[in-house]
């Protein structure tokens, strides 16, 4: 009796938090006193809810037995104190003990009155202590509630927790309850320590989620990234300097010779030659007699000084040692003016396609009877007859050479939509070098080109033919146009425009009227034409 005396009186704390309430010691000493003075009396199954004094708090409520999950006339029904010592006896008013509450001081569990009373069973009313409204789950039927032939209903089979393995598992779990960690080092350890392994003396151990190898992994990324960054700066300085000397290098400059008043009208030329080599196939059909025999066809670039020594083809004897043939006629052309043959126009018959033609059917019939009456070489009888009984077996070269006269006389150069269109210049040089290959195919083709020389405009004033267009173009046409044929039939082409008697030396290799050649001319093509024959 003197240690329940003595107890302090413990107090319901009331909480917003579900759960249940927890006892509080409370200090008031006249509550207490108070308490302990009275003894415990019997309380009456008579009396209701309602007949309790009011402002008595101290008074007990009575309670009543009915049956389980049945409501009274009053819609109320009593619950039993669940730590009743007496469970069978329906009137027994026992006060509950919360086994939460806790003496402080001695340590022991404390005995609380149920000053909770009855609770409204209608939905929507209001605890009087709680102060909150009565919810469905307060309804529900509690284990000492259900009789004994109501039907029990299954309770949740609490989940079970394995138990640890081993002491030190369990101290570890024990540790993350209390909110403690252990530090990864200790981890390590305990690990090397299980596995029997023998750490090396010196050697620390981090793991993952230790923030010392964080830091230094953290720091080692901050220090590649700014070494990148250095780089990558050092670069652009790099580049930057080095475009600034080269700019400053070539604002400078360099020395030029170039003087902005010279009026020179001299320019840098390169000749357009085209040489082809003998092939082995070509060589071996050659006749080998040991002469290189060379035939040469043209106009007057090649029939001048004809008989004397100072002659195109003597001099091209005395440079290759061989053999010339020199079947050139004066005032002749490479085209002819007529496509059709015309007898009132001698002249056709003597160009170079005829005479091509007739050496290749060996017909030289239409070339003796226009013989004995064209007045525009007195030679003619003479090369026609030199053509009739030469050996073309023998023959190792054909060189064509016709000067300005086609130009002059403003030949067609070319067909407007056929290069091979017979009265035209292009296409006569076309069909007379198929004519040779495809009759001769041993004897290698030389084409040579029209040298520099002046012509008169219309006003019979002499003009450079580089810039006097007679109505086909300048004399550097003719020469762009049978260069193109002859590198197209597979003939070697020789460029004099640009290459032997150009507009610069001109005066040196041509005659006072700027057009026939002089000796200084004629020796010049011969070499010429002696460097590609390969003499």
């Amino acid at each position: 009796m003197k240690e329940d005396q003595n107890r302090p009186e413990l107090d319901i704390i009331q909480t917003d938090k579900p759960g249940p309430r927890k006892a509080a010691v409370s200090t008031n000493a006249h509550t207490h006193a108070a308490r302990n003075s009275r003894p415990p009396t019997a309380p009456d199954a008579s009396v209701s809810r309602s007949d309790r004094p009011a402002g008595n708090p101290d008074a007990m409520r009575p309670r009543t037995r009915r049956p389980a999950n049945t409501p009274d006339a009053t819609g109320t029904r009593t619950r039993r104190p669940t730590n009743s010592p007496d469970a069978t006896d329906p009137h027994s008013e026992m006060p509950s003990i919360n086994p939460d509450a806790m003496d402080p001081r001695s340590g022991k569990s404390v005995d609380l009155p149920d000053f909770m009373g009855a609770r409204s069973e209608i939905p929507g009313t209001t605890d009087l202590l709680n102060d909150r409204p009565v919810t469905d789950s307060d309804n529900r039927p509690t284990h000492d509630d259900v009789s004994p032939d109501s039907p029990v209903p299954r309770k949740k089979k609490p989940a079970t927790q394995k138990r640890p393995a081993s002491d030190e598992a369990r101290k570890k779990q024990g540790s993350a309850k209390n909110g403690t960690r252990k530090n990864s080092s200790s981890k390590n350890k305990n690990r090397a320590s299980t596995s029997g392994t023998r750490k090396k003396p010196g050697a620390t151990s981090h793991s993952k989620k230790s923030p010392v190898r964080r830091k230094k992994k953290n720091a080692g990324r901050r220090l590649r990234t700014s070494h990148f960054h250095i780089a990558i700066i050092a670069l652009i300085i790099l580049v930057g300097v080095v475009a600034a000397i080269k700019l400053i290098i070539w604002n400078k400059g360099v020395a030029s010779d170039y003087d902005p008043n010279d009026t020179s009208t001299e320019f840098d030329t390169e000749p357009e030659d085209f040489l082809i080599p003998p092939d082995s196939q070509t060589l071996a059909l050659q006749k080998d007699d040991g002469i290189t025999s060379v035939l040469l066809l043209g106009n007057d670039a090649l029939a001048s000084a004809r008989g004397e020594s100072d002659n195109i083809g003597v001099y091209l004897e005395e440079i290759i040692g061989g053999k010339v043939y020199n079947a050139s006629l004066s005032n002749t052309y490479l085209s002819v003016k007529n496509a059709v043959y015309d007898e009132s126009y001698q002249n056709d018959v003597f160009s170079l396609y005829w005479i091509t033609y007739c050496m290749a059917n060996g017909d030289f019939t239409l070339l003796e009877d226009n013989a004995r009456s064209w007045q525009g070489d007195a030679d003619v009888g003479e090369v026609v007859s030199m053509l009739k009984d030469l050996d073309m077996e023998a023959i190792d070269v054909i060189t064509i050479l016709y000067d300005y006269h086609d130009y002059e006389d403003n030949r067609l150069l070319a067909g407007p939509y056929d290069e091979t269109m017979a009265a035209s210049c292009c296409g006569c040089l076309l069909q007379s070098i198929r004519l040779i290959q495809q009759t001769w195919p041993h004897i290698r083709v030389i084409v040579s080109s029209p040298y520099f020389v002046y012509a008169e405009d219309e006003h019979g004033e002499p003009q450079p033919a580089s810039i006097l267009n007679q109505g086909q173009g300048t004399l550097a046409d003719y020469m762009v146009a049978y260069k193109s044929i002859s590198v197209s039939s597979h003939a070697a082409f020789i460029d004099n425009y640009f290459g032997t008697i150009t507009e610069d030396n001109y005066k040196d290799y041509l005659e006072k009227d700027q057009k026939q050649l002089n000796k200084q001319g004629r020796r010049a093509i011969a070499e010429r034409i002696a460097s590609f024959i390969g003499g």
